[in-house]
This record gives C-alpha cells, sequence and structure tokens, in this order.
C-alpha cells in the first residue's frame, strides 16, 4: 500500500521489502545495535560486486557522484563564512558521524537530509 507522503523511492523499497511493516519494524523496533548488525550484513555483499559492479553504481548513485563545485572555490567560501562567525561562535570541528536522529531532535531539520552511514549514526 502506497502512502501518498512517502517518496516513491520509498514506496518502491516498501513494495520489495513486503510492505510498510518493513520500515516499522527497521524504524522502530530494531535496536541500534540490531540495525547496525543487520546494514553489517548488507555491507558483506560488497565482497561479491565485481569491478564492474562498483563503476557501475558510481556513474547511477547520486550520493557518490562527484560534485561539480570547484574545490578551492568550495574551500574558500566555507574560510570566509567561518571567518565572519568567528567573533560570534566558537567554532568546533565536528565528527563525521552523530547518533541517528541528531538532526531531526535538535535541529528540527528532517532526518531524510542525511546520508546513513551504515550504522546507526548519520553523516553529517
Amino acid at each position: 500500500m502506497s502512502d501518498s507522503t512517502n517518496h516513491p523511492a520509498l514506496d518502491r523499497v516498501l513494495r520489495l521489502a513486503n510492505g510498510p511493516e518493513s520500515l516499522e519494524l527497521l524504524g522502530s523496533s530494531l535496536s541500534g545495535s540490531d540495525a547496525t548488525t543487520l546494514l553489517a550484513a548488507m555491507a558483506d555483499r560488497a565482497a561479491e560486486l565485481s569491478s564492474d559492479d562498483v563503476m557501475r553504481a558510481y556513474k547511477r548513485d547520486r550520493f557518490v557522484s562527484p560534485s561539480e563545485l570547484d574545490p578551492i572555490v568550495l574551500a574558500r567560501l566555507r574560510l570566509l563564512a567561518l571567518e565572519s562567525m568567528s567573533r560570534q561562535f566558537a567554532p568546533i570541528e565536528l565528527a563525521s558521524v552523530a547518533p541517528l536522529g541528531s538532526h531531526s531532535v535538535f535541529s528540527r531539520v528532517s532526518q531524510a537530509g542525511s546520508v546513513p552511514a551504515g550504522n546507526s549514526r548519520s553523516r553529517l
């Protein structure tokens, strides 16, 4: 069954996973460590991939495609933003991962805007 609030990709995955109950199981019933175990088992499948498989995924997966932004310009922009705010805020370097839910709980930013890191944490 499709929920009109779901992203079409989620609807497709739920159909493949035998329905919305799968989302409930994975999202609420599994502990963080059990979810990590499941994701680790999925990651183990990487041993079955060929170099051609990896290259195909690189070309079609929008999450791993290189950015079109000039990295030097982007670094300068980040430095300019950091320098302009350093009088009002103490700059800190964050870890590259945070506990799942950090985005939505503390900042009221949708968790959907983060990229799963393959465990019970999210990429920032």
